[in-house]
């Protein structure tokens, strides 16, 4: 069993090693997760944020997903949430797998608001990986935006791609603010010198992407359990879910 583990670490570790643009809001993240614990966890705001959005259907965010990190495998999903104490009851069941001698995953949620679909990213890995998010964007063709904030470590960063190119990137940490592309049209009269959660509300609601409008939707609604592709060659089968090369008539990614 301690082997496996470390096997299974040694799998993480190469995916994290390969996810770009992720150390900064990590690191915010470490430095305040003491005082963080039991603040203001519950609150729309919170201790942190990190999502994806694009322009796009639910189903095809999806399967863009799923092919744009392959080092994931989904084993696990739900659609029936009568409301948020269920979608968390559920994510709480599938987090707690570990504990139990299956391996551990991650809980992602996907949800369809007006023309944008959502992935809610708790663990930043996919919400702050720059190279995935690009690629994303050219599989979708579309704009692909992407949000993390720390609000304990008072870090905020935002990356816009289009049809597979960055459009416009704001990080603010401890160090200087840093941008790329030109300002978007709805950054227009924001402070981003200074951005923080007054400029990151502001270009929320002029992108149509303010949460308490779109996380209390459960009529379009997903959540999935994600492992490492490894951790399903060693172990655990993917439910309800085709891996590719298992003889399934569907690849491994087609999970509704």
């Amino acid at each position: 069993m301690g082997g496996d583990s470390g096997a299974y670490a040694d799998e993480r570790g190469a995916v994290s090693r390969q996810l770009t643009g992720r150390r900064r809001v990590k690191d915010a993240r470490a430095r305040t997760v003491a005082r963080s614990k039991g603040s203001t966890e519950r609150s729309l705001m919170g201790i942190h944020i990190g999502f994806i959005a694009a322009t796009a259907t639910r189903a095809a965010l999806r399967r863009a997903f799923c092919e744009t990190w392959p080092t994931v495998a989904v084993v696990a999903s739900e659609e029936e949430f009568l409301d948020a104490d269920a979608l968390r009851r559920w994510r709480e069941l599938q987090e707690g797998l570990g504990a139990v001698g299956k391996r551990p995953g991650e809980v992602l949620v996907f949800r369809q608001h007006a023309r944008w679909a959502t992935i809610e990213d708790p663990s930043y890995d996919f919400a702050s990986d720059e190279a995935g998010l690009q690629k994303l964007s050219g599989s979708l063709r579309t704009r692909v935006v992407s949000f993390v904030v720390e609000t304990a470590g008072g870090s905020a960063s935002f990356w816009c791609f289009e049809d597979g190119k960055l459009r416009r990137k704001i990080v603010a940490d401890d160090a200087p603010v840093e941008t790329a592309g030109a300002p978007l049209t709805e950054e227009a009269g924001l402070p981003i010198h200074s951005f923080y959660m007054n400029e990151v509300e502001a270009l929320w609601s002029a992108l149509g992407l303010t949460p308490s409008d779109w996380l209390a939707g459960f009529t379009d609604c997903q959540a999935v359990r994600i492992v490492s592709t490894g951790a399903v060659a060693t172990g655990e089968r993917a439910t309800a879910v085709g891996v590719e090369g298992s003889g399934s008539a569907r690849p491994w990614w087609k999970f509704w």
